[in-house]
This record gives C-alpha cells, structure tokens and sequence, in this order.
C-alpha cells in the first residue's frame, strides 16, 4: 500500500451530516404497525447510521525495519545524484472503528498531517533512522502525537452526533407515535372508519433500555425496596423527552384535559422503563396521577396540572403530599403551561415553595423546573424530593 495524506479528504461534519439524513429518511419510512418491533427498528437505524469512533491500540504497536534506496539530497545539490541505502522503521498500530474517518478533517487540525498507510486492521507509519536511535524516537512520538491529536478531534465531534442520533430517534418516533395516536383520536369522534394500515402502538421504542431499575438494599436485618438514583434521574429525564416532544406540537396538545395529557406521560415512561407505571391509582387518600410500584412498594409517584395559578399549583403539591406513604421519597409535580412567559412562572412559583413550610432547600435548579429537599408529610424526621417539572403546551392563554 502507498502511504496518504491523512485527515483531509472530505470535511467531516459532512460526513456526520449525511450519517444523520440517513436516519431522518430511514424514521420517515418506518410504519405504524403493531405486528413491528419498533424498537428494533430504531437499533437497526441507529447502528446504521451511528458512527464507529477510532480506537488506536497502541499497546500492540510493532516495528520492522526495511532497508530502502533513497537518493541523496547533498549530491542531488551539486549536480551528482546518487542512491543511497537507508534503515526505516515501519511502526505499525492496530486499529478499531470507521475507516472513512482518517480521510476525514475534523473542526480543528494541524497543517502538517502525517503520511500514513491504513489497512482494515492497522495504520503504519514509517520514520527514517538518520543519526540515533534517540531521534528516531523522537520522531516516532512526534508522528503518533500528530495522528492522536487528530483522532481524538474526530472522535469528539462522533461522540456529538451518536448523541445526538439517540435522542433525535427517541423523541421524533415519540413524536410520531403521538401524532399517530392523535389522529386515530380525531377519526374515531369524527366517526371515520378506521384504516386498515393505521393501528395503535403501545409500546414506546427506545434505542436501549434506558433504566434498569435495581431497587432492594438491605438495612440492617431487613430489606428496603427503593428506587435508585440512577433511575429516578432516569424517569425525570424521560418526562423532560415527553416534553420536548410535546413542545413541537402545540397545536396538538393546548386543548387536551389533564387526563390525556397525563397518558401521554405515561406512554413514555412506559416505554423507558422495564417495569410498567399505572394511571388513576388508588394510593393512601386517593387516585395518583402516575404511580410505579414494585410490589406492594411505592417507587415514583407523580401528578399531573394544568396551570392555573399559584395557589392550583400549590394545592398539586398538597395533593401529592396527601398520597405519599411512610416509606414514599420520589415524587414529581408535572405542570402543563398553555401561555406565555413560562420562565417566569417556574420562578414564581420557586419562590412559594421555597416559603412553603414542608421545604426543607433546594436541590436542584434546571431551565423549566426546580427540585426539593421535602419535609416528609407522615414524619417530620423524614425527607422525600419533589421534582417540579413544566411543559410548555402552547401560548394561547394569558400569562395569569
């Protein structure tokens, strides 16, 4: 093989960029069909379209040394040209990942870019011994340097688009499954027939599963069925997908009841966690709007408002204090906004819970909600966390 120029052939934000309408095409292509995996659907667009990062594995690098003629410069200069033999050391370095990647030039780069040989297994490079074995080293690290500099730019700007590809396959097949469930709406009130291509799904298709909730730990002789950090962060991340979903479709979702857009919510916890949550269910002094359990255990207790002033807000969270048992600590208040200046409602309210009795601090600040350090409402020597999360469902109503 001939050595090449490495890292310059094509821009490689066009490459990621070409990756990416890859998956748009292969999303817009996918049919709303119960007999289908979407699930696996969306692995398979994924792996299609993700990008395998480079990965040098430097720890089997090996060296040969060739003897090669190379013409003389300083004869050459006075007008004698002649051959002379020379040691080079061709120093070879397995590899994993794409291989389009070394052609391609990342955001940020050197104007000197090594020379390099690739295979489908290794890179070589090659390095003249000129006056020691000190400078061939030298050399040697100068070279590798350079190729590592220019992998890890690359692999940055890859780690950005895989990212990114997961969450655009999450929320846009959400979306579109919502959209799908929306129409099936409309046509039944309408009293259309139904379509024999359109059928309802119930499962929300994921990438991965994003939580594996690993929930007993043992205190002391007995053992305390909790939800771990991991997978409550996890559902709280899951609602803020709904959200964003949501978000791009106000006209959709202004004029729904907090029922339906409850359900909306569930549907996608649901299909982000490997347990399954239940809607309206009776718990301690009523209906919550969305509970997980784990046998006869609470795990995630959330309810669901439409905004309708502070105190409709505050009332919520004395609601969701009235369901939560003794052993309760996670629980969400998840507020839908159909106005204006929400950033301002979350600070608004903020500022009453912070002045609300049963909070003990805030915990967390984020761009549309807020979490607490809660007094436990059935022991004062007890904390739960409450989460405060906003959706933005349109912007018909004044900003009361």
């Amino acid at each position: 093989m001939i050595a090449k120029k490495l890292f310059c052939q094509e821009d490689l934000g066009s490459y990621l960029k070409e990756r990416m309408n890859t998956a748009v095409e292969e999303v817009r292509k996918i049919p709303m069909d119960q007999n289908l995996d979407l699930d696996k659907i969306a692995t398979a667009i994924y792996r299609k379209a993700s990008v395998m990062p480079l990965v040098l594995h430097e720890e089997q690098e090996t060296a040969k040394v060739i003897n090669k003629m190379k013409e003389d410069r300083e004869w050459k200069e006075v007008g004698f040209p002649m051959m002379r033999e020379v040691s080079v050391y061709m120093f070879s370095i397995p590899y994993k990942g794409d291989r389009r990647l070394f052609g391609c030039r990342p955001s940020f780069y050197y104007l000197s870019l090594p020379y390099v040989e690739i295979d489908r297994e290794d890179l070589t490079f090659e390095v003249e011994l000129k006056s020691s074995k000190k400078q061939l080293k030298e050399e040697h690290d100068r070279e590798l340097e350079n190729i590592k500099f220019h992998v890890e730019n690359i692999n940055k700007q890859v780690d950005g688009h895989n990212s990114r590809l997961k969450n655009y396959l999450r929320q846009e097949i959400l979306r579109r499954f919502m959209k799908e469930q929306e129409d099936i709406k409309e046509e039944n009130e309408l009293g259309l027939p139904p379509r024999k291509n359109r059928t309802v799904i119930f499962d929300i298709p994921l990438i991965e599963p994003l939580i594996s909730i690993d929930y007993t730990v043992k205190k002391g002789e007995k053992e305390d069925t909790i939800l771990s950090r991991r997978a409550y962060e996890g559902i709280l991340e899951g609602i803020e997908y709904a959200a964003t979903s949501m978000e791009r479709s106000p006209d959709v979702y202004s004029d729904m009841d907090e029922e339906a857009l409850r359900q909306n919510i569930l549907m996608c916890l649901n299909g982000m966690l490997r347990t399954r949550g239940t809607a309206e269910s009776f718990n301690k002094k009523g209906k919550t709007d969305i509970l997980f359990t784990k046998g006869n255990k609470n795990l995630f207790i959330a309810e669901c408002k439409k905004w309708k002033g502070i105190k409709y807000a505050m009332d919520g969270i004395k609601q969701l204090e009235g369901y939560l048992s003794w052993g309760d600590t996670k629980a969400s208040l998840i507020v839908f906004y159909n106005g204006r200046s929400m950033t301002s409602k979350v600070k608004e309210l903020d500022d009453k819970i912070r002045n609300y009795q049963g909070c003990k601090k805030q915990i967390k600040e984020y761009e549309r909600g807020r979490r607490y350090e809660m007094i436990h409402p059935e022991d004062s020597g007890k904390r739960y966390e409450l989460d405060i999360c906003f959706f933005q469902i349109g912007n018909t109503n004044s900003d009361d």
